[in-house]
């Protein structure tokens, strides 16, 4: 166990001379030539781009190939290209027939909801008809002194404010279709 600690102890201690040793340099280098370390540091930093390697690379290195090895690899290329276009191919088909599909879905969901739209339009329409008649049935009911008119006005009152949640529930309804794009 003592071995280890002094070898990691020696180890840290040679690591933190070489890296002082070559930050030195460098801050020397940079002190004394600053264009060239510049230059240099474009010039690796351009290497390390994938676009400026291949023109490097076809323009240097790439001549010395024979004319065969560059249709061989020119063709090996354009099979991977035509593998390529036909799985997109597919998958595009694919796509369109489910988009397709889900086009006819929404086609049927919406007439779907206009129908029940509609259908909510002219319920909501025929409960203001009952506000009407509710009306005159409690002006009528308030001329009657009973005990029964009395009992029959307050559940005339109730049948209208149920009436009244049920028109407003419609119209909540009727509202969030229309934010949906449905006109009714």
């Amino acid at each position: 166990m003592a071995h280890t600690a002094t070898a990691m102890e020696s180890f840290k201690e040679n690591e933190d001379a070489f890296f002082k040793s070559a930050s030195k340099t460098v801050a020397e280098a940079v002190r004394t030539n600053p264009m060239l370390v510049g230059g240099a540091a474009c010039v690796a930093v351009a290497m390390t781009l994938p676009a400026t390697r291949a023109l490097i690379w076809r323009s240097t290195i790439g001549r010395l190939q024979s004319e065969e090895a560059i249709f061989n690899a020119c063709v090996r290329k354009s099979e991977m290209l035509a593998l390529d276009a036909e799985r997109a191919s597919g998958e595009i088909q694919k796509l369109t027939a489910a988009a397709t599909a889900a086009e006819a879905e929404l086609k049927q969901a919406s007439s779907k909801l206009r129908a029940a739209a509609r259908e909510l339009r002219s319920i909501e329409t025929r409960t203001y008809g009952m506000d009407k008649k509710a009306t005159s049935i409690l002006d009528d009911l308030r001329v009657l002194p009973s005990k029964e008119a009395v009992a029959l006005r307050d559940n005339v009152a109730s049948t209208v404010e149920e009436v009244e949640k049920h028109r407003a529930a419609a119209l909540a309804t009727l509202k969030k279709i229309f934010k949906n794009g449905i006109e009714v």
